[in-house]
């Protein structure tokens, strides 16, 4: 059995974490401000990313079955990756078909 955190470990575990992570990102360059839900990272662009830490209990959080959510999650992303790629090729393909097709029709 764990041995739950209080309230203040909790507060102080997070602290901790925060600085070692926004530190990191100002040093790579990144601007961070604090804001409700955790920490505003701004990506330079118009973009923004949430940086949020969360304490999590092992027996209230299975973290097997995050890690098998997340390998999932990874498995679908390059079976997408590959579709797309599939279909971009199809479709330069075709492009290129098209374009041979054109050339030996004009001479």
């Amino acid at each position: 059995m764990t041995e739950k955190m209080s309230a203040k470990e909790q507060v102080e575990v997070r602290a901790n974490l925060y600085e070692i992570a926004l530190t990191a990102l100002g040093n790579a360059g990144y601007a961070t401000e604090t804001v409700k839900g955790g920490s505003l990272v701004d990506l330079g662009n118009g973009q923004f990313a949430v940086l949020n830490i969360a304490v999590k209990n092992s027996e209230k959080f299975d973290v097997d079955e995050a890690r098998q959510q997340y390998a999932d999650q990874q498995t679908k992303n390059a079976e997408k990756k590959a579709e797309v790629a599939a279909k971009a090729e199809a479709k330069a393909a075709k492009a290129a078909e098209r374009t041979a097709k054109t050339e030996i029709e004009a001479e």
